[in-house]
């Protein structure tokens, strides 16, 4: 049986919001990550969390109630970049078969979205298969690889992400089309709490 895995990255700084947009309440009084993580869980077989070495224990608390299945570090290397965040989360994770890299301020993507993420991996039966959704063919998030890229993943530092690894491997990329504008998505700015939910 394949194990899916959403790991969210939940341990950035937040500087354009002018906040921890990741406290940020939703019209319907969810926060950003609470929701975000309530559709991942819906959707994967597991969800790990890397979050920013000062986070309070209270923080964790406040998300376990959507995920009480979900496992949470603290990434020390935070500050440094999503990419020293990326390869955290990614060493947690060894066990999985596949791993999504979600984004804790991309709360309107559905469940239904992410499975079918998934049983687009599962279709293609590859341990090596990287892929990317698109909407309207442009490229969105989440991007769901492999496991015979971890080794790599756990190698990334810095602002990099994992932008490397999808253009070293891009013989691996597979785009899946998604009739979901959300994974284009983010929230950048208090604004964009309400313009995005009225769009979906």
């Amino acid at each position: 049986m394949t194990t899916t895995g959403a790991l969210l990255l939940a341990a950035g700084k937040s500087r354009r919001f002018g906040g921890d947009k990741r406290a940020a309440r939703l019209p319907s009084g969810t926060t950003v990550a609470a929701e975000t993580l309530h559709h991942l869980s819906a959707a994967f077989d597991a969800v790990h969390v890397v979050l920013r070495e000062n986070d309070s224990d209270a923080f964790i608390e406040s998300l376990t109630i959507e995920a009480p299945n979900a496992g949470f570090s603290r990434c020390q290397d935070a500050h440094l970049g999503m990419g020293h965040s990326l390869a955290h989360g990614v060493a947690q994770v060894v066990n999985w078969d596949c791993l999504a890299v979600c984004l804790a301020d991309m709360p309107f993507i559905q469940a239904r979205t992410y499975r079918q993420l998934i049983e687009a991996f599962k279709a293609e039966a590859s341990s090596g298969a990287i892929l990317v959704p698109t909407y309207q063919s442009k490229r969105g998030h989440p991007v769901l690889f492999g496991s015979e890229h971890f080794p790599a993943m756990q190698l990334l530092q810095g602002d990099e992400g994992a932008k490397t690894l999808l253009e070293a491997q891009a013989n691996n990329v597979h785009f899946v089309e998604i009739n979901d504008a959300a994974i284009l998505r983010d929230i950048d700015q208090p604004t964009d709490l309400l313009s995005t939910a009225k769009r979906d």
